[in-house]
């Protein structure tokens, strides 16, 4: 239960440690620029965001582990605790008696599950809350491969204020502190995490609040299981590097669909996500078209000595990144409702009797419960061990960059060996593209249907945009001509009484001309 607040007193004293660092460098004149006393608080921040995120369900067992009360068999009229204690008489902990550890726990463990298995999930959403926005930009970039330094991150962008949100443009300061809790997902995906902690807490509260009936409690835990799966094939959240292009590809869709509607409408029009895209869009253009002059600019410049050049040469090292994470995310989930299944299974009696000698279970002598016993056994064993061996190496080819050619063949589906064999029939090149290409039983129908059905509903605003755009320029046209008929006939009167005003005039002149001559 202090294992938080001890790494946290261990992240204090690094941090003033390294300001009262910062601070003698500067007295003694050694740093050129003036300190920043406070930049390494940041980096801080996230170490202690990972790493409780990495303790969460161990503390939240802990302190649930207090309330964990079970009778004896045979009951004797007290419950006790599963953990032992040499404070306890003879090492067992008696429940609800003043004089034991369990019930002076108790109000210590309430307050570990308050500050830390409640308190956690709920910053993380008020956190993921607030910067939203700044985090799905951050995210863009990362798919861009930028913001990984102040000068290649977005700091002025024009954004649509919202209220009680963030409103600060820069992103690379929201990544240093926070970007442990939403840098494996996608831009519109930066909540999962609470997903995820809110899965661990189910599983901890479950096991707690059903032990006595195991069979009920791992029904709970498949049912839980099974609606995260679910979640996780509709929204696959996960952005691994063989995602990125398709997350690009998305964004320039929808910005490109904000500036359609800009140009056929007014902006009253856009959808705040589009138009956010839209801004999105134009400032990552902005910081790339920078960056490239940059760039430039220091091709230009002239290498005087070989450690300048040394200092610009690049090594490129090509990392090969083969797996999907939502498709990993899919395969452990079934994994884990499969041993779910099994646990079921050996829970339900099926296999054992009891012994009427002994008052004990034991397992069932006929030879078709056996066998089917064993074979469940077996289904479990692989089910289990080959999830751990899928996970060691995914493990070991995000880390080491690389993926065996027997693991490319064994995970790659029929269609793209069957490319590849035409490519090696083509031509013999060493260097063969290889695509990440899922099986047909992680398909997403739900995803597709979705994504049709909303490209359907925006099409279908933007034929009554479009509708409506023409039936207001027709109107325009009919005022118009309204207005030039009118024109034409206020016209053709004043050129009527002019006419007659000349006339009149010319009448006038003669009579008087008459007159004179009389």
């Amino acid at each position: 239960m202090l294992l938080p607040v001890i790494f946290m007193g261990i992240l204090l004293l690094i941090f003033f440690s390294v300001m009262c660092l910062k601070f003698c460098k500067k007295t003694m004149g050694c740093g050129g620029k003036s300190p920043k006393y406070f930049s390494h608080a940041n980096k801080l921040v996230a170490v202690y965001m990972i790493v409780f995120y990495a303790i969460y369900l161990s503390i939240t067992r802990r302190a649930l582990d207090i309330f964990n009360c079970n009778p004896v068999d045979p009951p004797d009229g007290y419950t006790y605790t599963e953990f032992t204690s040499t404070d306890c008489e003879g090492g067992i902990c008696r429940c609800d008696d003043p004089q034991e550890l369990q019930y002076q726990l108790k109000p210590y463990a309430m307050l570990g599950i308050f500050v830390y298995s409640i308190g956690f999930p709920v910053m993380v959403v008020l956190l993921t809350w607030f910067y939203r926005v700044q985090m799905k930009l951050d995210q863009l970039l990362r798919a861009h491969d930028l913001g990984e330094t102040r000068s290649d991150a977005v700091d002025a962008i024009q954004l649509r204020p919202r209220q009680c949100r963030s409103r600060t443009k820069a992103t690379y300061d929201i990544r240093k502190k926070f970007h442990k809790l939403y840098y494996h997902f996608k831009p519109g995906k930066v909540y999962w995490m609470c997903n995820i902690l809110a899965r661990k807490f189910g599983i901890a509260i479950f096991a707690l609040l059903f032990r006595q009936n195991v069979s009920f409690m791992l029904s709970c835990c498949l049912l839980l299981l099974f609606g995260c799966y679910v979640a996780q094939v509709r929204h696959r959240p996960y952005m691994s590097n063989v995602e990125k292009e398709s997350v690009k590809e998305n964004h320039r869709l929808k910005a490109h669909e904000a500036e359609l509607l800009l140009h056929e409408s007014s902006m009253e029009g856009i959808s705040r996500d589009l138009f956010m895209h839209l801004q999105m869009n134009r400032a990552i253009v902005q910081l790339q078209e920078n960056l490239e002059r940059k760039k430039n600019k220091k091709r230009n410049v002239v290498v005087r000595s070989l450690s300048a050049a040394t200092k610009q040469k690049k090594v490129n090292t090509s990392k090969d990144f083969y797996f999907d994470y939502n498709t990993v995310e899919q395969v452990l989930i079934s994994c884990s409702i499969f041993l779910c299944l099994i646990a079921i299974m050996f829970e339900s009696g099926q296999f054992y009797r009891l012994n009427p000698t002994t008052g004990l279970e034991e397992l069932n002598p006929d030879p078709t419960s056996t066998q089917f016993y064993t074979a469940v056994l077996v289904f479990g064993s692989i089910v289990l061990i080959g999830s751990l061996v899928y996970y060691a190496i995914v493990f070991m080819a995000e880390v080491v960059g690389h993926v065996p050619i027997f693991v490319r063949s064994l995970c790659a589906s029929k269609k793209s060996r069957q490319m590849k064999r035409r490519e090696n029939e083509d031509d013999d090149e060493d260097d063969s593209q290889f695509e990440m290409v899922q099986n047909n039983m992680y398909a997403n129908p739900l995803a597709d249907l979705e994504a049709a059905k909303k490209a359907a509903t925006r099409e279908k605003q933007r034929n009554k945009q479009l509708e409506k755009v023409n039936a207001d320029g027709d109107k325009q046209r009919m005022e118009m001509m309204e207005q030039m008929k009118r024109l034409k006939q206020e016209n053709q009167r004043n050129l009527v009484s002019i006419h007659g005003a000349k006339s009149k005039m010319t009448r006038g002149a003669k009579s008087r001309k008459e007159m004179v001559s009389l």
